[in-house]
């Protein structure tokens, strides 16, 4: 009987997130290419932040080739970003 009931209150948690992984999905396929392109943007933006904030590999790398997370202001600065090439 617990068992049930347990599996019943799964069942339901998860469908509810599921739910709201759909309507983000349909929000997301209803924006303009303008809106795919800002959000693009938004979000490189948040891992390049991130890479240099939090992991201590980027952060030294970012350095030495003279660029912090601060520099891109806009999308034309994605060329500012060092690629790893080879290590």
């Amino acid at each position: 009987m617990l068992r049930k009931i347990i599996f019943k209150i799964k069942y339901f948690i998860f469908l509810k997130e599921n739910m709201k992984y759909n309507e983000k999905i349909n929000h997301h396929e209803k924006l303009t290419v303008s809106a795919i392109n800002k959000l693009n943007w938004e979000k490189r933006k948040k891992i390049i932040e991130f890479a240099y904030a939090k992991i201590p590999f980027y952060t030294d790398y970012y350095k030495a080739h003279n660029f912090s997370s601060e520099q891109l202001k806009s999308e034309s600065d994605w060329e500012l970003v060092p690629i790893i090439m080879d290590l």
